[in-house]
């Protein structure tokens, strides 16, 4: 049974290994996975398949297919004019995947720039598929803008398809709840069209985690 959603990205004990041809990638651990470089084997736990989801390119590192699922890249959504990408039955969906809740990561930005040139930029990407940079202000609800670069925005299926071949958009992902009991999706939140002050709280989960992860590597790299 896969189970999708954003929350794996705090994950760190999944990892990634090498396969273009893969139509599904692990979030929010995998992220973190790629982000650091890290390359191991897929994440299990329980007998189960933590989390998977559908990419707009597939990155150098994927994972690799699995009992759990098959990934035909003939016929995924990389390269399918009428994707349908929706995971199988069994697939279980994290709270929050809704398929109109989605999160859109960015490849990192060129230079040093600001937090508001950055949030910018989310707005300019999103504004190409909703029709204006207004629209697109009130469909944000979340921004990644320090750790990693990514936004969460409402929108429908349909549309999240037209983003994935644009250019800076690294992935397009089901979002999901990091904490179903607030339901927050997490991030830093994007209320009426405007980022909250940032606050290192937002990003405490990904950077103790990541800490863990890097810890980890090091372990085991001294072991070797």
């Amino acid at each position: 049974m896969m189970i999708l959603g954003r929350a794996l990205l705090l994950r760190p004990s999944l990892g990634i290994s090498s396969n273009r041809g893969a139509a599904f990638f692990t979030t929010r651990a995998a992220l973190q996975s790629a982000f650091n470089g890290r390359v191991s084997t897929a994440g299990f736990r329980g007998g189960k398949f933590l989390g998977a989801v559908s990419i707009a390119r597939p990155p150098a590192l994927v994972l690799q297919k699995t009992r759990s699922f098959a990934a035909n890249p003939t016929t995924s959504s990389m390269t399918d004019p009428s994707p349908n990408w929706r995971p199988p039955k069994e697939t279980m969906l994290l709270d929050g995947c809704d398929y109109e809740h989605w999160l859109i990561v960015m490849e990192p930005p060129q230079g040093s720039p600001t937090r508001d040139e950055i949030i910018d930029s989310y707005i300019k990407t999103l504004s190409q598929v909703v029709g204006s940079e207004e629209e697109a202000r009130m469909k944000i609800y979340s921004v990644s803008t320090k750790h990693y670069f990514a936004f969460g925005c409402l929108i429908s299926e349909e549309l999240s398809y037209k983003l994935k071949p644009m250019e800076n958009v690294r992935w397009v992902l089901l979002d999901s709840y990091v904490d179903p009991r607030t339901k927050s999706y997490g991030g830093e939140p994007f209320i009426n069209g405007q980022a909250v002050p940032y606050d290192p709280k937002y990003h405490e989960d990904w950077v103790r985690n990541n800490a863990r992860c890097n810890e980890r590597r090091s372990n085991d790299t001294t072991e070797l």
